[in-house]
């Protein structure tokens, strides 16, 4: 069974939390609080992290939590920044 998702022994075993998880759309959006329109305009200009693409077609896409975080980190520290 563990073979099967290409896993060969139970050492390889990684439990979820260990993973990161990919976002979808309305997740980005609820946690943002940006339009679709605004966030792929800040992904053309390098000011949000690019989604990933999930099918062959390039019309299913997420996005990793961890870069979300660490944008959320970098924009709480610019408003630092500003304050001081």
């Amino acid at each position: 069974y563990l073979y099967f998702f290409g896993v060969t022994s139970l050492t390889e075993v990684i439990t979820m939390s260990e993973l990161d998880q990919l976002l979808r759309w309305p997740e980005i959006h609820k946690i943002t609080g940006l339009a679709r329109n605004t966030v792929h305009s800040m992904v053309r200009k390098g000011q949000f992290p690019k989604p990933l693409k999930l099918s062959a077609n390039g019309r299913a896409s997420g996005w990793l939590l961890s870069e979300i975080q660490n944008w959320q980190q970098d924009r709480l520290a610019a408003r630092d920044i500003l304050k001081a």
